[in-house]
């Protein structure tokens, strides 16, 4: 479902940037913070990288609202960059030292600001 889809989206994401051994954070939203430090073609690169993720989940809750299981008025170019706001948003969190709990909380809150737009409430992996 859609739901399914922006929930292991933003849990995989939790998950990437909490896991042991791992730097915390993530290179595409890091660069972009970066701002002048960065150079002008790779910049240009991972805003594309970054672009391609919304482009996917734009196209996959298309699909969704097609096939009935996101509302007729669900716009999915609006969910697919909220949902890739909330995992660089997540990203930044991780490079500041947020836990993988307070995380976690940060998603649960995000999906229940989108119930309304998910229409579906599939059983949740969220614990």
């Amino acid at each position: 479902t859609a739901r399914a889809v922006a929930e292991l989206m933003l849990l995989g994401t939790v998950e990437l940037l909490t896991a042991p051994g791992h730097p915390r954070g993530c290179l595409a939203v890091q660069s972009a913070l970066a701002g002048g430090e960065t150079s002008e073609c790779i910049r240009r690169e991972l805003i594309a990288h970054r672009e391609a993720g919304v482009a996917a989940l734009r196209k996959r809750f298309q699909r969704a609202r097609r096939e009935g299981d996101l509302p007729r008025n669900a716009d999915p170019a609006h969910l697919a960059r909220y949902i890739a706001t909330i995992a660089h948003g997540l990203a930044v969190q991780a490079a500041s030292g947020a836990t993988r709990t307070e995380l976690i909380r940060v998603v649960k809150t995000a999906l229940r600001a989108l119930e309304p737009d998910l229409q579906s409430p599939a059983p949740s992996r969220l614990r």
